[in-house]
Order: structure tokens, then C-alpha cells, then sequence
């Protein structure tokens, strides 16, 4: 089975899920808009920590790497 890499897969989740943010904001009401302030800014939090887990992760990467030589 072929599987997207995992950074890939979260870029697109996270453009979509801006994306509807944004256009519950500007089409909706006053309960759309703050569903879609609150989709933005758990998309930007979700982003952040998994692109800190993806960079804490090379580095072990990393790490690992330099202990076997």
C-alpha cells in the first residue's frame, strides 16, 4: 500500500482546514464565523506541534546516527 509521507498528509489538512476556516468567517453568521476563528487557530496549533515533534524527531534521528559511527 502506498502511503502519503506524513508532512505531506498535514499540509493538505491544514490548507483545507484554513480554507474553510476562512470561508465560515467571511460567508456566516456570528456562530459560523467563531467555528471558523476556532478551525484556523486549532489548524495553526496542530501545525506547529506536530512540525516540533517532526524536527525533535530528525534530530534523534540525527543522534542515533552519530552514536553508531
Amino acid at each position: 500500500m502506498d502511503r502519503k509521507p506524513p508532512e505531506r498528509v498535514l499540509g493538505l489538512s491544514v490548507v483545507v482546514a484554513v480554507v474553510v476556516g476562512v470561508a465560515f468567517i467571511i460567508l456566516g453568521d456570528a456562530m459560523l464565523t467563531t467555528v471558523g476563528i476556532l478551525l484556523v487557530i486549532a489548524s495553526a496549533v496542530g501545525f506547529l506541534v506536530v512540525v516540533k515533534d517532526f524536527i525533535v524527531g530528525q534530530e534523534g534521528d540525527v543522534s542515533s546516527l552519530r552514536e553508531e559511527v
